[in-house]
């Protein structure tokens, strides 16, 4: 097991254990079901297993562990329930987002001009990713994109819902960006996606980004490729 050790600045070490083992949980490092335990993760991160038990008590609450006392702890299997229900509510609320960006974009505006450097530069970093075969990069330059075109209706509620959703949600695409040419796949689609923003293509904004969602959501043949990983 191998996690990035920590060190001290103006974030306590209770938010980088938490980071820390929550992208370890993210890119199967800790894989789903794994027994671990606080010391293990403690010596590994090289401090003490006050913030290491302060990170897992958020990561429980956020259901991405499961805590037995005076015994060990569990990383959580995949919910196929709560994640078919995440993808739903996300794939609703980022349309609704994204046709609001096209509607509003203006090429002479400063915000917008912000946000095409910002998108550029996540789409630089894809196309990184891939030529490295770095899928978790990938995914967190994955994440940038939506976030950027987000963000940009300023909307702290809609951010707020996203981003409790994305943690378990991302479990699942890591899996998927695995799969054969789908990071390939999934860059060309936000090309699209973003080109029909900057066309105030309304329609074609929500057909791309519908169509993007129902490509790349998990199916059953992943889900049974990683069945163990899995539970109802």
């Amino acid at each position: 097991m191998k996690l990035t050790q920590l060190t001290s600045d103006n974030v306590t070490l209770a938010d980088k254990a938490y980071q820390a083992i929550k992208d370890a949980i993210v890119n199967l490092e800790l894989e789903p079901g794994q027994i671990i335990y606080e010391k293990e993760i403690a010596d590994l991160l090289k401090v003490s297993r006050t913030p290491i038990r302060e990170a897992f008590a958020k990561l429980k609450s956020e259901h991405m562990v499961e805590i037995f006392p005076q015994r060990c702890i569990r990383v959580a299997l995949i919910s196929e329930k709560k994640i078919k229900e995440a993808s739903f509510v996300r794939k609703s609320l980022e349309i609704s987002c994204f046709k609001e960006v096209a509607k509003e974009w203006d090429p002479k505006s400063e915000k917008c001009k912000q946000l095409h450097v910002c998108v550029s530069q996540a789409l630089k970093l894809q196309k990184e990713s891939i030529k490295n075969n770095d899928y978790f990069s990938f995914l967190k330059s994955d994440e940038k994109f939506h976030y950027y075109i987000l963000n940009f209706i300023n909307n702290e509620i809609l951010m707020g819902i996203i981003s409790q959703m994305g943690d378990h949600l991302n479990r699942v695409r890591y899996l998927e960006l695995q799969e054969p040419k789908h990071m390939v796949n999934v860059m060309h689609q936000h090309n699209n996606i973003f080109k029909a923003i900057r066309e105030n293509n309304e329609e074609k904004v929500a057909n791309l980004l519908t169509e993007h969602f129902h490509k790349f959501e998990f199916n059953r043949e992943l889900i049974d490729k990683y069945r163990d990983y899995f539970t109802s």
